[in-house]
């Protein structure tokens, strides 16, 4: 069973729009616009269930190689209490274990940057002990932005019945175990 409280501590990446267009091999597919088999199961219903939306990615040979999530103007249900407003936040950024190593999650990165290229910034939060995410932000030009104190209470995933509090203390520096 699951403790009722929570505390997380989230790494926070902030970066402005550069690239101009997404050239990769890979293909994008947004997930409130698909039906694909793998969105009907409880993970991706439940983030749906809260407005969020986000891409299936596939390689040359059609097959899922990941995923992402983002929002705007709306914080994530267990992680973030409050974003900035007008604010593109790419979050559970994920590519299948089979598939890692092959460059799949900077791709990801740079089909989010051009999706959102209109926007002043990007913002990302990682776990502060995910070193290949961390990597691939920091190489593609995202810069650390503090680190979000976070503490939730009661049952996580009915938004109804938790309560959560964060601070965002923008100054503090990022500690890694590269």
């Amino acid at each position: 069973m699951r403790s009722p409280v929570l505390f997380l501590k989230r790494a926070i990446f902030r970066k402005k729009p550069s690239i101009p267009e997404y050239k990769g091999e890979l293909r994008f597919e947004r997930m409130s616009g698909s039906n694909n088999k793998v969105l009907s199961g409880k993970y991706f219903t439940g983030k749906f269930e809260y407005g969020y939306d986000g891409f299936l990615v596939f390689d040359s040979n059609q097959k899922i190689v990941g995923y992402y999530w983002y929002n705007l103007n709306q914080p994530s249900i267990i992680n973030i209490p409050k974003i900035p407003k007008d604010s593109p936040w790419i979050f559970n950024m994920f590519v299948y274990e089979e598939h890692r190593g092959h460059g799949y999650q900077k791709e990801m990165l740079k089909h989010f940057e051009v999706m959102f290229s209109s926007y002043k910034w990007l913002y990302a939060d990682i776990r502060l002990d995910n070193t290949p995410s961390i990597k691939s932000f920091l190489k593609l030009g995202y810069g650390e932005i503090g680190i979000y104190y976070i503490v939730v209470m009661g049952i996580r995933r009915i938004r109804s019945l938790n309560f959560k509090s964060g601070y965002w203390n923008r100054k503090k520096k990022h500690k890694y175990k590269f």
